[in-house]
Formats: C-alpha cells, structure tokens, sequence
C-alpha cells in the first residue's frame, strides 16, 4: 500500500502543473485572438513536452547535487 500512495502522490505532484497550464491556456483562448491563443498553446506544448522528458530522462537526478559542491565536500572530509 505504501509504494501506491508514493505513485500516487508522485503523479499528482507532476500533473498539477499541468492543470494550471490548461488553465492559463484556456483563458488565453477565451481573452485573445486565435493567433496569440494559438501561440500560447504552442508554447505550452513546448514546455510540457521538455519537462515529461526531463522527468523521463531523470534530470532531477542529475541536478540534486552540483558536481564542484560534492568535490569540494568529500575533499573537506578527509
């Protein structure tokens, strides 16, 4: 039961955002002409689309820890 409440909140964390996203995308829609709606779902899509495959790929990982600030840690150690 534990590892489904972590997917599930794992999952909510990374479609809230996406949420807003739809929303801000369906103001822009109802308030803008259709060239400015259709650029700002452009955008959207754009920036969506990097972070489903920044999440894919696991760029959180490799952002959790600089590399000069682990050098500069494990040298301190010693």
């Amino acid at each position: 039961m534990g590892y489904f409440i972590q997917g599930l909140t794992m999952g909510l964390a990374y479609v809230a955002p996406i949420g807003l996203q739809n929303l801000f995308v369906i103001n822009s829609a109802l308030t803008h002409p259709r060239r400015r709606a259709l650029l700002t779902a452009l955008i959207v899509i754009f920036f969506d689309v990097t972070l489903a495959l920044a999440c894919f790929f696991g760029a959180g990982a490799s952002c959790s820890v600089p590399a000069g600030f682990r050098w500069a840690s494990s040298s301190s150690e010693a």
